[in-house]
């Protein structure tokens, strides 16, 4: 072989050297690129689902790869995403759960930061308050509430770190509330800052207790007054009088009628106070609504000659039997068929009629051609002690109890009771009972 032969072999065999060498390195390098592509993907989505984790993302699963290492890690962390996601649902089932309670709540809740801004407010404090804004939380309370004596509450509860209690009256809402503030504390009693409220709406309590009062009084007042008169006219006698044969005759007169209107009183108000405990005993039997009307009337039959009134009693055979305490409906029936009697003038007209209504109950009225009541007092006539015209209806022996009586013993049955009413022309009182 010639010189020339052996430098192209060598040539040739350092050509396919060099090839082989950048085959061989170009091989390597795509492998290590396909690994590190292989490897570097899985990691960058492990790495975007912790990032969406860090930023309170929806939480999502890492995903499956096949690299043992790597897999290993992202179960790992599944698992823990896992717990986390079943801690934020029990978090939320319990937040919906304490927002229901809250919500259920018949006081009003309002609780602020240190800063004034709400962060709790239910919706019995929205009605109290009448606040229509649904969306509160995390407004001021000056801005959602204009009631200066609750914020002053709030801010001395925060002020001073105790507690706050007060008798609030809103005369624009028209509502009597007891407010009682306490400071938000952390455990171990450390103070947070902010307080909470709450209010207890007792407008009611205060009208009943109104009511309370105003009953005392009136009982003192309509006792006094008969026993007063007693009390001159013995008096009276005593010093004398009882020797003139006439006027000490006249005398004892009016001490007996005074005597009977105090023992009638305390009878009405013995009645009326089991009524209202609901002491009295109901006992229900088969009332025949007109022959029970027929017996009354019987019974004020002197009183209705007397003053020439005419009756019509148009109560038909065929209405329907109620199941009633007798003895109470029949109170009630003669409670109203005097009233009629003793304000309708002379040959006036007393007309008792009935009608089936749709719930299935029988109303029964009592109309008269008598003095009428003014429309402003129609809403209180059956308060107890309640009058139109005192003097008269004292003057006509009323107690002011009978038809107080009447609505305790119709609403203790079930039923309802009105009236309507003219000044001049008469009224018509009535009632109704289920069938």
């Amino acid at each position: 072989m010639g010189t020339k032969e052996i430098a192209r072999f060598k040539s040739y065999i350092t050509l396919m050297l060099f090839t082989g060498g950048f085959i061989s390195f170009a091989i390597t390098l795509l492998s290590g690129l396909y690994l590190a592509f292989k490897i570097s993907k899985p990691i960058r989505e492990v790495s975007h689902v912790a990032e969406g984790i860090r930023r309170d993302e929806r939480i999502r699963k890492f995903p499956r790869v096949k690299i043992k290492e790597i897999a290993d890690m992202a179960a790992t962390l599944n698992g823990m995403i896992e717990k986390i996601d079943e801690k934020v649902r029990d978090s939320e089932r319990h937040r919906r759960e304490i927002e229901a309670i809250i919500s259920s709540i018949s006081e009003g809740i309002i609780a602020i930061n240190a800063e004034g801004k709400i962060i709790l407010w239910n919706r019995t404090a929205s009605a109290f308050l009448s606040v229509t804004d649904t969306d509160i939380g995390g407004k001021r309370l000056i801005d959602v509430c204009r009631q200066p004596e609750i914020h002053s509450a709030l801010q001395e509860t925060m002020e001073r770190s105790f507690e706050v209690r007060r008798d609030l009256y809103l005369p624009e809402l028209q509502r009597s509330f007891k407010l009682v503030s306490v400071p938000i504390k952390r455990e171990g009693h450390q103070l947070q800052g902010g307080a909470v409220a709450v209010l207890f709406d007792i407008t009611e309590l205060k009208k009943y207790d109104e009511l309370r009062k105003e009953f005392v009084a009136n009982v003192s007042h309509e006792l006094k007054t008969p026993l007063t008169s007693i009390k001159g006219y013995i008096e009276t006698l005593r010093d004398g009088a009882i020797e003139d044969r006439e006027n000490s005759r006249r005398f004892l007169e009016i001490i007996s009628v005074q005597a009977e209107r105090l023992s009638l009183l305390i009878e009405d108000l013995l009645v009326l106070s089991k009524l209202e405990r609901h002491a009295e005993k109901i006992d229900r039997s088969n009332v025949d609504l007109k022959d029970l009307m027929q017996e009354i009337l019987l019974s004020f039959r002197h009183q209705i000659q007397a003053k020439s009134h005419s009756i019509n009693n148009l109560l038909p055979g065929d209405l329907p039997v109620v199941k009633a305490d007798k003895k109470k409906i029949a109170q009630a029936l003669s409670n109203l068929i005097d009233n009629a009697v003793k304000f309708t003038p002379e040959s006036g007209t007393i007309t008792i009629s009935s009608s089936l209504e749709e719930k299935g109950s029988v109303r029964i009225s009592i109309a008269d051609t008598g003095i009428g009541i003014p429309a402003e007092d129609l809403g209180r006539i059956f308060e107890r002690f309640y009058r139109v015209d005192k003097d008269r209806s004292r003057e006509l022996g009323g107690t002011g109890l009978g038809l107080s009586i009447v609505k305790h013993i119709i609403e203790a049955h079930g039923g309802n009771v009105g009236v309507k009413s003219e000044p001049g022309k008469g009224s018509t009182f009535w009632f109704t009972l289920p069938v």
